[in-house]
C-alpha cells in the first residue's frame, strides 16, 4: 500500500474535517451577536436543535439512499456549495436588517433558513467524509475528527479577534460580526481546496479503489444442511467442492463466536458438481452467518439464482442491519457521549454568568470548550497512543456513562433557587465545561475510528456513514434536552 510519507494527506484531512463543521461553528461563535439582535427568539437554544434535527434527517437519507445513488465527490461538493450559500447570506440579511428593510422577526426567520441550508450541506457532506475516511487507515478518521475540533477553535478565535478589533458598543458588535462572517467564508474556501487535494491524491485513490473492488456482503441467504448447500429452489447439490459446513466456519477469521452477525467474506467462485445432471456449475459464496445453534447460512448466486442488486432497497437495508450488528457498541457509546456534550455546549456553556467580564464570558467559554475538544482528540495519539491502552468497547462505555454526572453539574453552574447559580463563580463552570470537552472528544474519537474496523473493506464507507448517523442521534437528543431544560434557567 501507498504511504503518506510527509503526512500531507493527513494534514489535508484535518482541514477537511474543519470544513464541514466550520459553518455551524461560525453560527455558534457569533452567539453573542445573535443573542443581542434576536434575544426574544432564544437563538442560543433554537439554532442547535434546528441544525441537529435537519442534519440527522439528511444523514439518514444519505445512508439509505445517497450512498448508493450519488457519487462520493458529488455529495461532498454539494455540501460546500450549501455552506457558501448559507454562510454568505448572513451578512446580507444583517445589512438589510440594519437598513430597516426587515423586522427582527423576519431577520431571525431568514437567518434560520440560512442555517437550514447549512445543515442540508452538513447532512450530505459529513457522513460522506466519514465514509471516505472509513476506507482509509483508522488514524485518518481521527484526523477528520481533529479537524472538527479545529473548526471550533478557529471559529472561536476568529470571533475573539474580530470582537476585540472593534469598539465594544452595539455598533462595534455588529461591524465585528460582519467581518467575522467574511473571514469565515475565506477559510471555508480553503477547506474546499484541501478536499480537492485529498480526493485527487494517489494515496486516497489507492484505498478507495481497493474498497470499491472488494466484494460486498452478499444478501441472498441460503441454508447449509449437513454440509450441503440448499439452493433457492430447494434442491441440493450432492457435493460441494472447496467448501464444507465445518471447515468454512472454523477457518474463517471473520466469524465472531460472541456475535450472531452477518459477516463479510471474500467472494469466491466454487465449482459445484450436480449429481443428477452430471455437470459442474459455478456458485459464488459471499456471506456467512453463524448462529448460536451452530446452523450456518451461505449466499449463493448462479445462473438462475440471481441475488438482489447491491443498490436495491432490500440489499441496502440488509447491509445496514449487518454492519449495525457489528458496531452497535461503538454507536451506543457515541450516542451517550454526545447527549452530554450537546446538553452542555453551546447552550449551557454560553450561559455561565460572570460579573467580571460580562458579555465576553460566552465567547471565552466557547473558546475553552473547543480548545478542550481539540486537546481530547489529540490525546488519542500523544503522549500514549490509543493502541497501547487496549480500549475495549466496555471500557469506553464506562467512561461514557461516568460523564453523565457532568450535565447536572454544569446546570448548577448556570442556575439554582431564585435564578442564582448553586455553584457560584466562574471557576466551577470553566472546570466542568473543560472536562466535558476533553473526555467527550477522547472517547468519541476512539469510537468513531474503531467502529468501521469491525467490518470488511467494502462495507467501511457505509459503516462510517452509520457511525455519523449514531453521532447525530446523540447530538439531536442532547440539544433537545438542553432546550427542554431552558425554561427553568
Amino acid at each position: 500500500p501507498l504511504r503518506d510519507h510527509w503526512q500531507l494527506i493527513r494534514l489535508a484531512v484535518v482541514v477537511c474535517g474543519a470544513g464541514f463543521l466550520f459553518p455551524f461553528n461560525s453560527y455558534v461563535a457569533a452567539s453573542d451577536y445573535f443573542q443581542d439582535v434576536y434575544a426574544e427568539y432564544n437563538p442560543t437554544f433554537v439554532y442547535p436543535v434546528v441544525y441537529m434535527v435537519t442534519t440527522l434527517a439528511l444523514v439518514a437519507v444519505n445512508v439509505f439512499y445517497g450512498v448508493h445513488r450519488f457519487s462520493l465527490e458529488l455529495r461532498i461538493r454539494t455540501g460546500y456549495v450549501c455552506f457558501l450559500l448559507g454562510l454568505g447570506a448572513v451578512p446580507l440579511i444583517q445589512h438589510f436588517l440594519l437598513e430597516g428593510d426587515f423586522s427582527p422577526g423576519a431577520g431571525f426567520r431568514l437567518t434560520l433558513a440560512c442555517l437550514l441550508v447549512v445543515s442540508f450541506g452538513s447532512g450530505v457532506q459529513q457522513s460522506s467524509m466519514y465514509g471516505l475516511t472509513g476506507m482509509l487507515p483508522p488514524h485518518f478518521t481521527m484526523a477528520l475528527m481533529t479537524g472538527e475540533s479545529l473548526a471550533g477553535v478557529v471559529a472561536a478565535l476568529d470571533r475573539v479577534i474580530t470582537k476585540a478589533t472593534y469598539s465594544q458598543d452595539q455598533s462595534g458588535l455588529r461591524e465585528s460580526s460582519f467581518t467575522f462572517f467574511y473571514v469565515s467564508l475565506g477559510l471555508l474556501c480553503l477547506c474546499w481546496g484541501a478536499f480537492e487535494l485529498v480526493f485527487r491524491s494517489k494515496f486516497v485513490h489507492y484505498y478507495v479503489s481497493a474498497a470499491k473492488q472488494a466484494p460486498i456482503s452478499a444478501m441472498h441467504l441460503e441454508t447449509i444442511e449437513n454440509g450441503h448447500i440448499v439452493l433457492a429452489d430447494g434442491t441440493a447439490p450432492e457435493t460441494c467442492i472447496g467448501m464444507t459446513h465445518d471447515t468454512q466456519l472454523e477457518s474463517s477469521p471473520l466469524v465472531d463466536d460472541d456475535d450472531a452477525a452477518l459477516l463479510s467474506i471474500p467472494a469466491a467462485s466454487t465449482p459445484v458438481h450436480d449429481g443428477d445432471a452430471g455437470h459442474t456449475h459455478t456458485h459464488n459464496f459471499g456471506a456467512v452467518t453463524k448462529r448460536r445453534s451452530g446452523q450456518a447460512y451461505a449466499s449463493i448466486s448462479s445462473g438462475n439464482d440471481a441475488a438482489p442488486a447491491p443498490d436495491s432497497s432490500l440489499a441496502v437495508w440488509l447491509r445496514i442491519k449487518a454492519i449495525t450488528r457489528k458496531q452497535w457498541r461503538y454507536m451506543a457509546i457515541l450516542i451517550v457521549i454526545y447527549i452530554v456534550t450537546l446538553g452542555v455546549y453551546p447552550s449551557m456553556a454560553s450561559l455561565v454568568p460572570s460579573e467580571k467580564i460580562g458579555t465576553w464570558m460566552p465567547v471565552l467559554m466557547i473558546v475553552l470548550f473547543n480548545v478542550g475538544d481539540l486537546i481530547g482528540k489529540l490525546l488519542n495519539g500523544w503522549p500514549v497512543p490509543y493502541q497501547r491502552l487496549n480500549w475495549t468497547p466496555r471500557r469506553l462505555a464506562y467512561v461514557a456513562l461516568a460523564r453523565l454526572v457532568l450535565l447536572p453539574l454544569v446546570v448548577l453552574c448556570v442556575t439554582g433557587p431564585g435564578n442564582t447559580p448553586v455553584l457560584r463563580g466562574e471557576a466551577w463552570g470553566v472546570i466542568f465545561v473543560f472536562v466535558v470537552a476533553v473526555t467527550g472528544a477522547y472517547v468519541a474519537n476512539l469510537a468513531m475510528a474503531l467502529g468501521p474496523t469491525t467490518v470488511g473493506p467494502a462495507d467501511q464507507e457505509l459503516a462510517g456513514n452509520i457511525m455519523v448517523l449514531a453521532m447525530l442521534v446523540g447530538l439531536t437528543l442532547g440539544s433537545s434536552l438542553a432546550m427542554a431544560i431552558s425554561p427553568a434557567i
